[in-house]
C-alpha cells in the first residue's frame, strides 16, 4: 500500500508529510554516523593516504588485476599465493581471511591451497568481467561439485559417489539409544 501526502499510516498513526520523511532520513543518517567508529577512520585514512590504494572523486583507483589507474570498484575476492606473489601486495586494502583448504582463485581460476580473501579494487572494463566469467563457469560446473576432490569421488565411485561422501544416517529412536 502506497500512502499519498497527508494520509495517516494505519499502524503508526504518523501523517505522511515531507517533514516526517526528512525527519526519518535524518534519524537514519545520524544512526549510521554514530556507527562510524575510530577504527574505520584509521583504515580509511591509511587507504586514502597511500598512492596505490587511494580512490579519487571520479571513482578512479589502482586496479589490482591489471595494475592500471582507471575506473574501479572495491570488492572482496580470493587470491592464490602465486597470483598474490605475481601481483604484489601494494594494491591490497586488507587481507580479510586466510584459507588453508583448497579454494578457487578469482584471478587465475585454478583451485589452490593457501588462498587469501582480500579487499582490493578491480577495474570495471577488464578485470571485473573476467571475475564474472570465472564465477559463471564455477556455477555452470555445479558450484562445489567442480572441486577437484568431488571430481575424484565421482570418478572413483561412479553414480553412487554422494553416498561415500555424505553417508546416510539413521536418526530414528533406535539409532539414538545407547548400546549395551
Amino acid at each position: 500500500m502506497v500512502l499519498e501526502y497527508g494520509e495517516k499510516d494505519k499502524d503508526t498513526g504518523i501523517k505522511y508529510t515531507q517533514e516526517n520523511v526528512d525527519k526519518i532520513e535524518k534519524i537514519g543518517r545520524d544512526e549510521r554516523n554514530s556507527q562510524f567508529n575510530i577504527n574505520q577512520k584509521k583504515i580509511r585514512e591509511r587507504i586514502q593516504g597511500d598512492e596505490q590504494t587511494s580512490m579519487n572523486k571520479y571513482g578512479e583507483a589502482f586496479c589490482y588485476g591489471c595494475a592500471r589507474t582507471t575506473q574501479a570498484i572495491s570488492t572482496v575476492f580470493y587470491v592464490c599465493p602465486k597470483c598474490r606473489h605475481k601481483k604484489g601486495t601494494e594494491g591490497l586494502y586488507a587481507i580479510v581471511k586466510r584459507k588453508f583448504a583448497q579454494e578457487l582463485c578469482d584471478i587465475c581460476g585454478h583451485w589452490e591451497f593457501g588462498v587469501c580473501q582480500v579487499n582490493a579494487s578491480l577495474c570495471t572494463h577488464r578485470c571485473m568481467p573476467a571475475l564474472h566469467r570465472i564465477h559463471r563457469a564455477y556455477r555452470a560446473a555445479g558450484k562445489a561439485a567442480s572441486h577437484p576432490y568431488m571430481k575424484m569421488l565421482q570418478k572413483r565411485y561412479g553414480k553412487d559417489w554422494m553416498l561415500y561422501y555424505n553417508p546416510a544416517r539413521r536418526v530414528d529412536e533406535e539409532a539414538t539409544l545407547p548400546r549395551n
